[in-house]
């Protein structure tokens, strides 16, 4: 199993706590004694997948530094609300997108709630069920993880020295 492991500023929750000697500056993140997390990810087609839950659907989520918002939902896997139409586009690969805002609904990292904005972006990632299966819930982006340190790792000895 690999990791990705997070430091305390981090907007990511992952699915372990280990605790850190250091009071944590953001409880509301990492929990009251927490200074480090770890997120379980599995590789698939070269890309980091993590485990998720998105409302009541449970899938995977890739963990991509492109994105550039928090997170971008796959409505072509989700019973999400008509939402609103934002603008067309194509992705990196060149299929045509619709991105829409919803709605925020629960979202859930490795099992941890993740704090979202109220409203959330979507596309429609059909296409990428392909490479990834159709639980394919969409991307995690860099801005999850600013201000934090991101280690990702193939081993399970990631947690920083005390």
């Amino acid at each position: 199993m690999s990791f990705i492991a997070f430091s305390t500023s981090l907007a990511l929750m992952a699915a372990v706590t280990l605790p850190h000697p250091t009071p944590n500056p953001n409880p509301a993140l990492l929990g009251q004694a927490a200074g480090w997390r770890e997120i379980p990810f599995e590789v698939v087609d070269g890309k980091p997948l993590i485990a998720a839950t998105i409302g009541e659907a449970r899938g995977r989520l890739m963990f991509d530094t492109g994105t550039p918002v928090s997170i971008i939902l796959n409505r072509d896997a989700l019973d999400l609300d008509e939402g609103v139409q934002l603008r067309g586009g194509q992705a990196a690969s060149g299929q045509v997108l619709s991105v829409r805002e919803h709605q925020a609904p629960p979202v859930q990292v490795s099992g941890q709630p993740m704090s979202t904005p109220p409203r959330l972006l979507s596309g429609d990632f059909g296409f990428v069920e392909v490479a990834f299966g159709p639980d394919f819930l969409g991307f995690v982006g860099s801005p999850a993880v600013s201000g934090g340190a991101t280690r990702p790792s193939t081993s399970s000895s990631t947690r920083p020295a005390a």
